[in-house]
């Protein structure tokens, strides 16, 4: 990216010159015109497209304007400024090539040199292309053949898009939208960060334009075109890609820009309005609508096999009223393209998933589906149909949940008992190919049923019944081969989540679709089982924390993930490895708060209590060694979103938790933990409490602690370390990496019990900065008081008389990296409110983060008043920080431009008040998917392989300065790239060790030793802080009590103090203020890792650790 806004060059060139230069690219190449979508204050944005008339394996194109340009940001294209007046662009790797027909579109952003009222005019063409090439009038259209006129891109807030299920060449993806704004239609935009996204091949709740092969443009359908403050919707999708794993996406709503918090759960997200996963890419096939696809006697009485229904078929519990959520009808529950019998579209199934020569004569009716494969019409919204009703009239396993078998469900691909293995066709058949219930006794899709019809490992995930499925993928024993109704096969058994009346069984069963009985494993091939492609992983299960642990310490808990939730409700995807054999097994969920009641299919549950409930097996299904139970199950609670849930399988001892979800990986499986990190995050806290100035709360709770500087300029803040002078840098990248902290892993401080806490401990120093900045004046409060003059004096804060001058920035005083670091304290902070539900709160703190960032990146010069105590290197990093988290609480896209302007991308030296970078770096990559080879490289370097000294028991020792400060803030950064997927297990394995260590996993003079005042036995006596050293009033206190060598008076709990050299050795000495000295910039990024690790405590994420010199806690 090239270009700093406020850092523009004016370059001049020769006009006349240029002018010849383009009038005689005019005569040789045709230009299309380049439509501007936003113009601001000399900035512009713009998407150039063009028609592409001849197939490219590389390409270079010029964007020519007709008045001079500073610079340009481009996305797609690697850049290269000619002149003033054209920029030259070269592809990326992953948009070399183009074929004849496609539209290339490149989004890019202009700096003029001169600022000008109006835009100007831009045009672009591509080198050696011959023909015509002029674009789509707005540059934005998804088939050249039928252009689409779409308008200028407006903001919005981005949201993640999630990865439902993933092949090999394709994955569905499941995008949702929180909407702030009232809107009558609306417009979204759907991104992917990587190239290989080359075409959405079905999509529902919304219609699609192609931009390029990595944006769509997406518009409302008519039933969901009004949103209110408060609504949710959700766009489901099929992709196909040339991937191996499906790439990171946002959505956004134009529009629709993130200043109000709203708790109104998604009006779309009622249990049934969804199929949660169990579309693989072939449930919808866009041609295969023939207008043969639904012949009028498809009500014809054979539709239903009379006699193939016992009366097992229908688990007896499976039409729970609640199954059926009331409002999930809309106008999508019939899925857009209702498979006729050519529902099984030859390219969207994975190559191997009907083998072609396994079809036995009779496991099939080779050309039996009547027109009744489809019930042309009969599908109301009600998702029932017609001919459904009453037992017999329904081919038994289409009556079953399983006919909406959510992702993974493995069991529910399955009819609810064990027919001989010859009626299964093990997961062949096209997810739609008929309507479960409307079929003659050729129910049975044609030719998608044979034993051998499933090749064993080339299902999506969730394409094949885990290995402890089998037989019972059959209907009972009364069945034809005919009677199984395709749906039972592969979890793509109904249209992606259009809801079509016809792609679920008459009961509508919604979070309720798994048959009762689908454990059978004894008559399953072993090759009907593709162990690793089968997890529910492809939801993160990272997410998922299990909430409690289970009853025996050698079974292991499995997080759960939710697949599904709605006010009052949710569903749910267990799936468990099973580590030992079992004849019957008995389950233990475990939720994170009360609820009411769980319904399962394939167990009987009891409540033990309200968090609480055994599922006892319902069928005496044997379980064998390796294979995985994976079952649905629905509860019921007083409850707006779910809770954090567990399970585990009695006697099922070994292994390590079923991994890690779309994090990265796995975590290496359920370890244990060694430490009190909740008490050690409340002692934390208390620490910020102890460094307050200025009038102090009646619930002041550090009691050698009163009112002091109430005289100050702007009373407030926190004190630096041990002395009392308010530095404002370290003072604001402490709030930001705290705050960041409570925003990332606010169920760690719930956990800890600290919220409340933490919202009034990061309160205080951001009701200061308020306070500080003056935005009528243009004038920041940077600093209280004077270091030299401070530093000479020894005694309690309460009693200091010197002389506390204040300093300030302005626009003759620059100081824009102490500016934007403050805005970016601010910006977090509103994010933080936001999520407390304090929206006064987060609206002061964001308009203040707005108008002191806009301050900061205009009035640029690094602040030296601080020095020699705190003299910055440059104001690029809190510049980046300040505009990424001004971009997560505002969605304006401008904010993320400039971050990617400012960003630093090599390797970070550490992070720390000086240097953020590294933390820039992580938030952009969890924006856009970049730099991640350079977080990489980070840690890298923090290990001993990438050049990083450690001491004996394994502190990673990066100065001698600070050295659990540095530790303790890399622990947070590899706490944090864990959560947003980047080398999930190998980060948080030794982000805990490194915690260990600080908390007591080490050999100082021989014994377990804690470097935080308060924790262990062990602790720090003499920490260098001034008030700590004073004995209670009214005794004196002085320079005496800095030389004493008896232990400090007064405990200052939660402090981390400086910690060992490189050889292990600590001098626990008050005068020695490098080993002992306390900051408040030394806890913020430990206590953020401790928040994290509260967060992953007694869960399948936390890391088995492996710390050189263990201790207790």
């Amino acid at each position: 990216m090239v270009g700093l806004p406020g850092k523009k060059r004016k370059l001049k060139t020769t006009l006349s010159g240029l002018m010849v230069l383009i009038v005689f690219a005019s005569l040789a190449r045709a230009h299309t015109g380049v439509p501007v979508d936003h113009y601001w204050g000399g900035v512009l944005q713009a998407y150039a497209c063009v028609n592409i008339t001849q197939s490219l394996s590389g390409w270079t194109a010029h964007l020519v304007f007709d008045a001079d340009i500073a610079s340009i940001e481009v996305w797609d294209a690697v850049q290269t400024k000619v002149n003033a007046r054209d920029f030259k662009l070269t592809n990326q790797h992953y948009n070399a090539e183009q074929e004849a027909g496609n539209t290339l579109c490149i989004y890019f952003r202009g700096h003029l040199a001169v600022r000008a009222d109006a835009a100007p005019s831009i045009s672009i063409y591509i080198e050696g292309m011959d023909g015509p090439t002029s674009g789509p009038e707005s540059g934005t259209t998804l088939q050249p053949t039928s252009p689409t006129t779409i308008g200028p891109a407006a903001p919005g807030k981005r949201f993640n898009v999630q990865v439902v299920n993933e092949w090999p060449g394709g994955f569905q993806g499941r995008a949702c939208v929180t909407v702030y704004q009232h809107m009558q239609g609306w417009r979204g935009r759907l991104k992917f960060k990587a190239p290989g996204v080359t075409e959405i091949q079905s999509i529902w709740r919304a219609s699609a334009t192609r931009l390029s092969k990595r944006h769509y443009v997406l518009h409302n359908m008519d039933y969901n075109a009004v949103l209110e403050p408060g609504d949710g919707v959700c766009v489901g999708f099929v992709a196909e890609c040339r991937c191996s794993t499906a790439p990171a996406a946002k959505i956004f709503i134009e529009g629709n820009t993130r200043r109000r918090q709203t708790t109104r759960s998604p009006t779309t997200q009622a249990p049934s309005t969804q199929a949660p996963s169990t579309q693989a890419p072939s449930t919808q096939a866009t041609s295969t609508q023939a207008p043969s696809t639904q012949a009028p006697s498809t009500q014809a009485p054979s539709t239903q096999a009379p006699s193939t229904q016992a009366p097992s078929t229908q688990a007896p519990s499976t039409q729970a009223p609640s199954t059926q959520a009331p409002s999930t009808q809309a106008p999508s529950t019939q899925a857009p393209s209702t498979q006729a019998p050519s529902t099984q579209a030859p390219s969207t199934q994975a190559p191997s998933t009907q083998a072609p020569s396994t079809q036995a004569p009779s496991t099939q009716a080779p050309s039996t589906q009547a027109p009744s494969t489809q019930a042309p019409s009969t599908q109301a919204p009600s998702t029932q149909a017609p001919s459904t009703q009453a037992p017999s009239t329904q081919a038994p396993s289409t009556q079953a949940p399983t006919t909406q078998a959510p992702s993974t469900q493995a069991p529910s691909t399955q009819a609810p008992s064990t027919q001989a293995p010859t009626t299964q066709a093990p997961s062949t058949q096209a997810p739609s190919t008929q309507a479960p219930s409307t079929q003659a006794p050729s129910t049975q899709a044609p030719s998608t049923q044979a034993p051998s019809t499933q090749a064993p490992s080339t299902q999506a995930p969730t394409t094949q019944a885990p290995s402890t499925q089998a037989p019972s993928t059959q209907a009972p024993s009364t069945q034809a081969p005919s009677t199984q109704a395709p749906s039972t096969q592969a979890p793509s058994t109904q249209a992606p989540s259009t809801q079509a009346p016809s792609t679920q069984a008459p009961s509508t069963q919604a979070p309720s679709t798994q048959a009762p009985s689908t454990q059978a494993p004894s008559t399953q091939a072993p090759s009907t089982q593709a162990p690793s492609t089968q997890a529910p992983s492809t939801q993160a299960l990272s997410t998922q924390t299990p909430a409690t642990t289970p009853s025996s310490a050698t079974e292991i808990p499995v997080a759960v993930p939710v697949s599904n939730e709605w006010n009052g409700g949710f569903q749910a995807d267990p799936c468990i490895d099973i580590y030992n054999d079992l004849n019957g097994w008995t389950a233990h969920l475990h939720f994170g708060s009360d609820i009411d009641s769980v319904e399962v299919w394939v167990a009987t549950p009891t409540r033990v209590t309200p968090t609480h409930f055994q599922l006892d097996d319902l069928n005496g299904d044997e379980l064998r060694a390796g294979d995985r139970l994976c079952f649905t199950f629905v509860a019921r609670c007083s409850c707006t979103q779910a809770p954090l849930i567990s399970i585990y399988i009695e006697g099922n001892i070994g292994g390590g938790g079923n991994g890690g979800g779309e994090n990265g990986g796995g975590s290496g499986g359920a370890g244990n933990a060694t430490k009190d990190y909740n008490e050690a995050l409340r002692l934390s806290i208390l620490f910020y409490a102890a460094q307050r100035s200025g009038s102090l709360p009646e619930d002041n709770p550090i009691p050698w602690r009163g009112d002091s500087a109430v005289s100050d300029c702007v009373p407030g803040g926190w004190y630096d370390a041990g002395d009392h002078v308010k530095f404002g840098l370290p003072m604001a990248s402490s709030t930001t990496l705290l705050t960041w902290s409570l925003v990332q892993f606010k169920n760690g401080y719930q956990k800890a019990g600290q919220l409340d806490a933490m919202y009034d401990s990061i309160r205080w120093p951001l009701d200061y900065f308020l306070d500080a900045w003056d935005e009528s004046a243009s004038r920041l409060l940077v600093q209280v008081g004077d270091g030299n003059a401070d530093h000479a004096y020894w005694g309690r804060a309460e009693e200091m008389d010197m002389a506390r001058p204040c300093q300030y920035v302005s626009a003759s005083n620059k100081g824009s990296d102490i500016a934007a670091e403050t805005a970016a304290a601010m910006a977090v902070g509103a994010l933080a409110f936001q999520d407390k539900e304090d929206q006064a709160y987060s609206d002061q703190l964001l308009n203040a983060a707005e108008s002191l960032y806009n301050f900061a990146k205009n009035n640029r010069g690094l602040f030296g008043g601080a020095a020699p105590f705190y003299s910055s290197s440059g104001d690029d990093d809190e510049l980046c920080v300040a505009a990424m988290f001004l971009y997560k609480a505002t969605g304006t896209a401008d904010y993320l431009a400039h971050a990617q302007s400012f960003l630093n991308p090599g390797t970070s030296w550490s992070l720390s008040w000086d240097n953020k970078f590294i933390a820039c770096q992580i938030l952009l990559y969890e924006e856009t998917g970049q730099y991640k080879s350079n977080i990489q490289s980070f840690f890298r370097s923090w290990s001993q392989d990438g050049g990083m000294s450690y001491t004996p028991c394994g502190l990673a020792w990066r100065d001698s300065w600070g050295s659990t400060r540095y530790a303790g803030n890399a622990a947070f950064t590899a706490l944090v790239a864990a959560d947003v997927g980047i080398d999930s297990e190998s980060n948080r394995k030794w982000a805990v060790e490194q915690i260990n260590y600080i908390l007591g996993d080490n050999r100082v003079n021989g014994q377990c030793f804690s470097f935080v005042v308060g924790y262990g036995s062990n602790y720090p006596q003499q920490p260098h802080h001034r008030g700590a050293s004073c004995p209670d009033l009214p005794a004196p206190c002085g320079w005496n009590q800095e030389s004493a060598s008896t232990p400090n008076p007064q405990i200052l709990h939660g402090a981390l103090v400086g910690g060992p050299d490189n050889s292990g050795n600590y001098n626990d000495d008050r005068s020695d203020y490098i080993s002992n000295e306390v900051a408040t910039d030394y806890n913020s990024g430990f206590q953020g890792a401790l928040a994290g690790i509260s967060q992953l405590e007694d869960g399948v994420d936390f890391p088995k650790t492996d710390n050189k010199c263990p201790c207790g806690v």
